[in-house]
């Protein structure tokens, strides 16, 4: 499977993600670079559209979780979202784009 991602790279670009999108196309997503490893968990606050997120560190998958979207005005009641251990790199996509994805699977993250 092949992710045709935008690349969030600074706090600010990781602070908004995909919030506010109305429209998300399969294979399609947002690939959070956080330049080292990291324990931070992500949350729906203002962003609409169910996402499912693949965690990533050295190459292989450490965690996959779908996120449902966080209605209301405070995001102190929106759910968190944390990996199963730390990681590098987060990957979000529509919905269930990687539930057929296992820990340990390979990923290979660049351009051609």
């Amino acid at each position: 499977m092949t992710i045709d991602a935008e690349v969030a790279d600074s706090d600010a670009e990781r602070r908004r993600g995909l919030m506010f999108r109305t429209d998300l196309p399969p294979g399609h997503g947002m690939i959070f670079d956080f330049g080292g490893e990291t324990t931070s968990g992500f949350y729906m606050f203002q962003t609409l559209l169910p996402l499912s997120i693949m965690f990533v560190r050295d190459g292989r998958v450490v965690g996959v979780r779908e996120m449902t979207p966080c209605s209301g005005d405070d995001p102190s009641f929106c759910p968190v979202y944390y990996s199963d251990g730390v990681y590098t790199h987060a990957v979000e996509a529509p919905a269930y784009t990687f539930a057929e994805v296992t820990i340990g699977d390979p990923v290979a993250i660049g351009s051609d």
